[in-house]
Order: structure tokens, then C-alpha cells, then sequence
């Protein structure tokens, strides 16, 4: 990746996927972009537990932010210092009638 690295982590308990993480770096920031957790594993925490190791590996690294992604979860609240809205603008193709309305508007 020219602009960053693949950020990977993974907890295994007893032989078995308990967490998986996957994101991307970009100079001083982490971007958060998957996590599953095995909820068999659900009584040892795996999911808050990966998120606190790649805290600990932002923080060693001397990264400034941390961007969980989208959606909510128990882990996220439990770590996060406030929550910022994030928008998503899809831009339809030029040559599309939506597009050259859109093009035409602005």
C-alpha cells in the first residue's frame, strides 16, 4: 500500500479464532475497518481485550488517533474518549441524468 500498511490482529484461544481485527495506517493514524469476534469466546471478552493489545501497539508507535469505524459496539464505548459523526457522500456517475442534474445544480 503506498499511503499506509495493513494493520492486523488476531486472538486465539485454544486453537480457535476468538477475535480478528484488520484495518490500515496512514502516518499518524490507525484506521479501524473490520473486527469479527467468535462469540463462543464471549465470557473471556476476546473483542475488548484485541482492541486494548492494538491500543497498547497505536500508542507504542506513537500514532495520534485511532479510528474505531463505523457502527457501534461494546468494545468501541468502552475505549473510545468522545465520538465524532462521520458522513458518506456517494457521487453518481457524470454521464448518469442524476449526475448531470447534480453537475447542473452546483
Amino acid at each position: 500500500l503506498e499511503e499506509g500498511q495493513l494493520w492486523g490482529w488476531a486472538i486465539r484461544i485454544d486453537g480457535q479464532w476468538a477475535a480478528i481485527s484488520l484495518g490500515l495506517t496512514s502516518q499518524d493514524n490507525v484506521f479501524s475497518l473490520l473486527s469479527i469476534y467468535n462469540s463462543d469466546f464471549h465470557k473471556f471478552s476476546p473483542g475488548s481485550t484485541l482492541l486494548m493489545l492494538e491500543l497498547q501497539q497505536a500508542v507504542a508507535e506513537k500514532k495520534t488517533c485511532f479510528r474505531l469505524g463505523p457502527g457501534a459496539s461494546f468494545q468501541k464505548n468502552r475505549w473510545q474518549t468522545h465520538t465524532q459523526q462521520t458522513h458518506t457522500l456517494l457521487i453518481p456517475n457524470p454521464r448518469s441524468i442524476r449526475g448531470r442534474l447534480l453537475a447542473a445544480y452546483y
